[in-house]
């Protein structure tokens, strides 16, 4: 069996899976998450620059960590190269996200391949930190949660650069906190729900988490949200997930029809 068919074969059994997700959620579904966005428009465009700014965090981060380790790169070309990259996530399978990266990278920047794998490897860490962290807390696993964050002296001596850690928690730490508050808000939009922003945070950390192992489901979709869903035990937290999922593409495509724009007008210049 050819490599291609392989492909097509886990394919079409991510999207049947994510289709499956999402049928469950659609049962919790009702015409309020039309209703939200009609009566506060003004809280879902505050949401909607919440992840915005969250992605745009996360794609300074990444160039953080590649000019950590070559200076003379420039940032506006290496957050618009992860900003691409980042679609390769909707394809099943995690590496096509590495792929896509550092494909850009390397035919964009000449940027080696084990350079810009390694930054997104480092982010990706750093994000896991933090949701993890978030999760310990929840359960008061309080020395866990110090043991992992001891991890960065590790991670710092094995690639003798404290300081992508140091500064890498802490904009990573920023930018989940500026989403998990986005996605509070909207929660906050529905009467029916009463959680706090800790516990929705702790739900969300669980969704995102599952998402990021879930290797073959095209950017999680469906898995981060059944996994809120199921966590919190409160399905009426759909209307909010779907709705806030809606708003993480667009502030994708957002981030990389701005930093595109940017891009190009400062080559012309």
């Amino acid at each position: 069996m050819s490599k291609k068919v392989i492909s097509w074969i886990l394919y079409l059994v991510s999207l049947s899976i994510v289709v499956i997700l999402f049928y469950r959620l659609y049962q919790y579904m009702d015409v309020s998450i039309i209703r939200i966005i009609l009566n506060h428009p003004a809280t879902v465009l505050f949401v909607f620059m919440c992840v915005l700014i969250f992605y745009f965090l996360l794609a300074f981060l990444w160039t953080f960590i590649v000019r950590s380790f070559h200076e003379n790169m420039n940032p506006l070309n290496l957050m618009a190269i992860r900003s691409q990259g980042e679609f390769g996530k909707y394809l099943p399978g995690k590496i096509w996200n590495l792929v896509f990266i550092s494909y850009a990278a390397k035919r964009d920047l000449h940027l080696k391949a084990s350079k810009s794998v390694s930054a997104t490897f480092i982010e990706l860490y750093l994000s896991m930190l933090v949701l993890v962290s978030i999760i310990l807390l929840s359960y008061h696993k309080y020395f866990i949660a110090a043991t992992l964050l001891l991890s960065l002296l590790l991670f710092g001596y094995i690639l003798k650069n404290y300081r992508v850690f140091v500064i890498g928690v802490a904009l990573s730490f920023i930018a989940w906190l500026i989403a998990l508050y986005g996605f509070y808000m909207l929660v906050q939009l529905d009467d029916k729900m009463s959680f706090s922003f800790f516990q929705t945070s702790t739900f969300f950390s669980i969704g995102q988490l599952g998402g990021m192992f879930a290797f073959f489901i095209p950017a999680g979709l469906g898995v981060k949200e059944y996994l809120v869903v199921q966590f919190s035990g409160d399905p009426n937290l759909t209307n909010s997930l779907i709705l806030f999922r809606i708003l993480f593409i667009l502030a994708e495509v957002f981030r990389y029809i701005i930093l595109t724009i940017l891009r190009r007008k400062h080559a012309g210049q």
